[in-house]
């Protein structure tokens, strides 16, 4: 089966690993801004009708096409993987709730890395934001009566350090209505509470006071936009 790629990326520096892993595929370098434009302008721009869409900042597995192709079926309309954060802060965080067993896993959505059908970009209107952008691609591929299926880690890493504006991520948060109140504040406790701790997983008392900050701006921007 034919599989094309694309690339959503702001600096084109694309990692080399990657590129090895995907070479002999059709590949697409999108740069168009916001990056949920550039991933619908990359997938109409591909033949195939299945379109595997990779961060620039990712590196996957020699297996990953055979291991996630496997998940296709006439009701499917994306497949992603879980990934492990190599540089951020959210990797020892991830691991710390591993370590607590409260980790969902690959119950979370997630488009670093994603095989996802042409078709459905063919009526997706891209938001214009960044951060939680895979939650509002999610809810247009279930909108269109296919499924969304979330796989676990597989061997994918992210070599990516955030960099976004928490407090506008916030107010999108609410805009996209991505959580409700109560949601909000369910996860502004846990991560206030949680976000120390990660010093015992791989942070450093920086990397987890960013934690904290940068949920302090998204809880405002939420509950600013809500209020």
């Amino acid at each position: 089966m034919d599989i094309d790629i694309v690339i959503p990326t702001k600096e084109q520096k694309i990692n080399q690993d990657l590129l090895r892993v995907i070479k002999g595929h059709k590949i697409v370098i999108e740069t168009s801004s916001p990056l949920s434009l550039a991933r619908k302008k990359g997938a109409l721009k591909c033949d195939a009708e299945w379109v595997a869409m990779f961060d620039d900042d990712v590196t996957i597995p020699d297996d990953w096409f055979s291991t996630v192709s496997k998940h296709i079926n006439d009701g499917v309309g994306a497949i992603a993987t879980e990934d492990e954060d190599m540089v951020s802060p959210y990797g020892a965080y991830k691991r710390l709730l591993m370590k607590l067993g409260i980790f969902r896993g690959s119950t979370q959505t997630n488009i670093r890395n994603v095989l996802i059908r042409k078709s459905v970009f063919k009526t997706y209107d891209p938001p214009p934001l960044f951060l939680l952008e895979d939650n509002i691609l999610k809810k247009h591929v279930e909108s269109l009566g296919l499924k969304w299926i979330n796989l676990p880690f597989i061997g994918v890493r992210h070599y990516g350090y955030p960099k976004y504006d928490y407090a506008e991520s916030g107010r999108n948060a609410y805009r996209y209505q991505i959580y409700s109140t109560s949601q909000l504040l369910k996860r502004f406790i846990s991560r206030l509470f949680l976000s120390p701790l990660t010093i015992f997983t791989g942070n450093s008392l920086s990397k987890a006071w960013f934690l904290i900050r940068s949920e302090l701006l998204f809880t405002y921007g939420f509950l600013s936009e809500r209020f």
